[in-house]
């Protein structure tokens, strides 16, 4: 089986929120970093909607997160499902 891996890219947002993203053949995986509050969470939805349409499964590892905010965490599930349907993984 020949998995092509992609390079990393860091996507700065608010100072104390980063997403590191890695590429498989098959996935896209996404590191949170810092704190998750509503920003954070809008912009974590925003990354996805444009990748959805290069990647059927994403994965997100939460474990760097410092702190997750219940307004965050609401906010994104509240919007995830408007997103056009993909499998997700999360790890952390």
């Amino acid at each position: 089986m020949n998995r092509k891996i992609r390079k990393r890219t860091r996507i700065n947002m608010a100072s104390n929120f980063k997403i590191l993203t890695h590429w498989s053949s098959d996935s896209l995986h996404l590191k949170l970093i810092g704190d998750f509050d509503g920003n954070s969470a809008r912009e974590l939805l925003n990354f996805i909607q444009r990748a959805v349409n290069k990647s059927q499964k994403i994965v997100i590892h939460t474990s760097c997160l410092r702190k997750v905010h219940s307004f965050g965490r609401s906010t994104f599930h509240t919007h995830l499902g408007t997103l056009k349907p993909f499998r997700v993984l999360y790890t952390g």
